[in-house]
């Protein structure tokens, strides 16, 4: 493929073999191995797709795959760190919806800030804490004005607002999709795979929080620290997705474990979730 390919012209490309987009699936930081996995006869990678970038972090390959006949999964994404654009690091979701997608689920790698939830374990979030970026609309991302086909239209239900504003202060109660999240649950029970409650804490990264900050973090409220997903949940809630969250914990952060953590040994520890993830995406294809 040497030019890009619209998402509109992918999801006919797909329905031509029998396969209708439903759910996306992002996987995030050493997760991505679990597309690898995959018997796969098409493979496509972000470059050559509308509006998709590679992303430059290791760990996060950049291709489409497609799983069973519904799921498509989205390897890698584009952290804000990377490009400090918004709209990139929720593009993703927005090509999801473009190409057909109703929900999304949006896989992250994430440092416990507890002690009672352990290395190698699943955290099914309930919400997100994002105080420093709180009432900025430049890091929310979110304009309540897309359209499904271009991008850029009218307003989406859930935002508020008059004036020149209008459509631009999104009610975020509904980040969190209580349906998807329940979705989630269900499916991971029926595959046998243990998940646990928790309120994810997001900073733009890259740089990992220190001592003091997890200190901080923990008496919050927040179970575990990620630089993934919020520019992802601003955006689906922008299309009209469900999203929910599915955290794989790689490692304790310092308040915890006195032993530092970098992004190489988050990807490995990320890959040992390969397993127990399919199983639950096997559940939820069912």
């Amino acid at each position: 493929m040497s030019e890009s390919i619209r998402p509109e012209e992918l999801r006919v490309s797909f329905a031509g073999k029998g396969f209708h987009p439903r759910l996306a699936v992002v996987l995030g930081s050493g997760l991505s191995a679990a597309a690898a996995r995959l018997p796969c006869e098409e493979q496509i990678s972000f470059d050559c797709v509308d509006g998709l970038h590679s992303p430059s972090v290791k760990g996060h390959p950049g291709h489409i795959h497609l799983f069973g006949e519904s799921i498509i999964l989205f390897a890698g994404r584009n952290h804000l760190y990377e490009s400090g654009d918004m709209s990139q690091a929720g593009a993703v979701v927005r090509v999801a919806a473009r190409l057909g997608c109703r929900s999304i689920l949006l896989t992250q790698a994430a440092g416990s800030l507890k002690r009672s939830i352990p290395v190698a374990s699943w955290l099914l979030p309930t919400d997100i804490i994002s105080l420093p970026y709180r009432g900025a609309r430049s890091v929310d991302g979110m304009d309540g004005t897309f359209d499904s086909a271009e991008g850029k239209v009218g307003r989406t239900p859930g935002y508020v607002g008059s004036g020149p504003s209008a459509g631009r202060m999104c009610i975020r109660t509904s980040l969190i999709s209580v349906a998807m999240r329940d979705n989630v649950a269900l499916a991971a029970a029926t595959a046998g795979v243990k998940l646990r409650d928790g309120v994810l804490f997001w900073a733009t990264g890259p740089n990992y929080e220190t001592a003091a900050e997890a200190v901080m973090l923990e008496r919050l409220g927040a179970s575990a620290a990620t630089m993934s997903p919020l520019p992802e949940l601003a955006a689906a809630v922008e299309v009209g997705l469900d999203a929910a969250c599915l955290t794989w914990i790689t490692n304790h952060t310092v308040n915890v474990s006195a032993v530092g953590t970098g992004h190489d040994s988050v990807v490995r520890a990320g890959k040992k979730s390969v397993g127990s993830l399919l199983a639950i995406l096997k559940a939820m294809e069912g």
